[in-house]
């Protein structure tokens, strides 16, 4: 396999995770990444995008998910 195609299965798994997951578990992952630092790197910024996206659907504060 090569290494794009697994990035990109790596990409789809998460969007799925971070879609479906329980929203307490949910939150607890969001927590873990901190979408309101700064990124240098597209991976990351995806992450964060598809976790505001979901607080978005979900109709959650976003300070929900800053961590402690």
């Amino acid at each position: 396999m090569t290494e794009i195609k697994m990035i990109n299965n790596f990409v789809d798994k998460m969007s799925y995770d971070i879609d479906n997951l329980p929203v307490s578990e949910f939150i607890a992952y969001a927590k873990k990444y901190n979408i309101f630092k700064t990124s240098h790197s597209k991976f990351y910024d995806f992450i964060c995008d598809k976790i505001k996206a979901r607080l978005d659907r979900e109709g959650l504060d976003y300070e929900i998910v800053r961590p402690e």
